[in-house]
């Protein structure tokens, strides 16, 4: 039997409170989640979630397309990417991520709970 889902936005499963971003993440069954994330100029992971979150950097993974704006990550080892709207990333745990547009940022990630993405 197919399986079909559709949920919107506007009704999310899961919203954090987060300042200065509105994030919803959608559960779509089987381990599948889709999350929408708009963030304004000014947000920073390391000032606005990691004081709730208590790690030193992001330990969550991302996939998704950065649909708005631009951003920088760095990952603990010191690599920098940026990144612009149209890029595709797939971002590993271990990292800080900030807004460098003027105008914000919006994103589509995808996480798959039963895949592990991170090893060979």
């Amino acid at each position: 039997m197919s399986k079909i889902v559709k949920k919107s936005f506007s009704n999310p499963d899961v919203k954090p409170d987060f300042p200065k971003v509105d994030a919803r993440t959608l559960e779509m069954g089987d381990g599948v989640k889709v999350s929408r994330v708009v963030a304004e100029h000014g947000w920073k992971w390391s000032e606005c979630v990691k004081p709730s979150i208590g790690t030193d950097s992001c330990q969550a993974s991302h996939i998704g397309v950065l649909a708005k704006g631009t951003m920088t990550v760095r990952m603990d080892d010191g690599t920098e990417v940026n990144y612009e709207a149209g890029d595709a990333y797939m971002i590993g745990p271990g990292h800080d991520a900030w807004i460098t547009s003027a105008e914000g940022t919006e994103a589509y990630e995808v996480s798959f709970d039963k895949a592990d993405i991170w090893h060979d």
